[in-house]
């Protein structure tokens, strides 16, 4: 298990990364989350889609479900003041990147279970986002709260999700079939396309903060370039 040990401390490195510093200025933690929302919007573009994708049209509702069920819950705590409504945001931000952090421990034991030879490709394609998850998580966080020690918190559940994920595939693993898995990242998929264009992309556009959209912007770019420059690697 120390492979999925390395991965729960990268988000943690993560959220450290936020936490180094004592104070944020409004636009650096804005940055932050600007440029972890490119690398999010990346990662499931190139990667997350193609792998749903790749196992059938049967998948793709499952992606469209994902995105509806986190509009639900928006258009729920939407309903009430616009500060249960900020807290709902943070709240729907941060369940998707558990969801996603789950089923990434599930992958990750289920690749080595198939061919340990695709143990650390899988770990080297999840590091490339592991630590810039556990930042953007901090950082919203952070930003909503105000709370450093909650900030910290969130980064370390993030990597616990992982690990969690890893532990249930090695108990149930076997009475499990493909197909559950499968649909379970579709709709994360769809979960992480909502967040990253409802949740993100406004925030990048936020006139308070200009220049935020080159953050994100060059995130994707930089993982484009990343993800290029080794071949590709998918989930």
């Amino acid at each position: 298990m120390g492979i999925i040990w390395l991965a729960v401390l990268a988000n943690i490195v993560g959220g450290m990364t936020v936490l180094a510093r004592k104070n944020w200025a409004g636009k650096s933690l804005y940055a932050m989350i600007s440029v972890g929302g490119g690398l999010l919007f990346a990662l499931t573009v190139l990667d997350l889609l193609p792998h749903t994708a790749g196992h059938g049209q049967g998948m793709m509702p499952f992606v469209l479900i994902g995105f509806l069920l986190l509009l639900v819950l928006d258009l729920i705590l939407r309903s009430g003041d616009e500060k249960k409504a900020a807290a709902g945001r943070t709240v729907g931000v941060v369940a998707g990147f558990m969801v996603h952090a789950f089923l990434e421990g599930v992958s990750l034991v289920a690749g080595m279970q198939m061919d340990t030879r695709l143990g650390l490709p899988l770990l080297t394609a999840m590091m490339l986002h592991r630590i810039p998850d556990g930042v953007t998580v901090a950082s919203f966080i952070l930003a909503a709260t105000g709370k450093r020690s909650t900030a910290f918190l969130g980064a370390v559940a993030l990597g616990l999700a992982t690990y969690v994920g890893a532990i249930s595939m090695q108990v149930a693993g076997g009475y499990l079939s493909h197909r559950a898995g499968d649909i379970g990242m579709a709709l994360a998929t769809g979960v992480f396309l909502y967040i990253s264009a409802t949740h993100i992309v406004p925030l990048v556009q936020d006139k308070r903060y200009p220049g935020l959209g080159l953050y994100f912007i060059g995130a994707i770019l930089c993982y484009l370039l990343i993800a290029q420059g080794i071949g590709g690697h998918h989930h």
